[in-house]
């Protein structure tokens, strides 16, 4: 015996406008929330990357440091908006370190250890 066709309603084969506006409706869901989660990890990413940038400066100031022999400042400016080098004293690592610029929409946060050393972070402007 054999079967030549599944069960179709009243002789006519496909799909109904309610099974493939479900179908329709999941997609969307499933784009939008996949749209949400990419806009998060990107910025995300973005600020992984800025504060990365940040720490290599001041490992770079440091090499600096030890390689002239010399104390090295770093600090921000008044409105936070560059970083770098700002002893009076250090012309030779402030012309190999340049500032870096900081984007507008960080702002440092001064941050306490237990030494009572402050380090700095980076955190998004809200």
């Amino acid at each position: 015996m054999r079967i030549s066709k599944l069960i179709s309603r009243n002789g006519e084969d496909g799909f109904s406008v309610t099974e493939l506006a479900m179908v329709v409706l999941i997609a969307g869901i499933l784009a939008a929330s996949s749209v949400v989660m990419f806009a998060n990890g990107k910025a995300r990413y973005e600020l992984q990357q800025r504060a990365q940038k940040i720490a290599s400066h001041i490992e770079r100031a440091r090499s600096l440091a030890v390689k002239y022999n010399q104390t090295v400042t770093l600090g921000f400016s008044s409105q936070n908006t560059v970083f770098g080098i700002t002893c009076s004293d250090c012309a030779e690592s402030k012309s190999e370190l340049p500032p870096a610029r900081i984007p507008t929409d960080l702002r440092p946060v001064l941050v306490m250890t237990a030494q009572s050393s402050p380090r700095c972070r980076s955190a998004p402007r809200s």
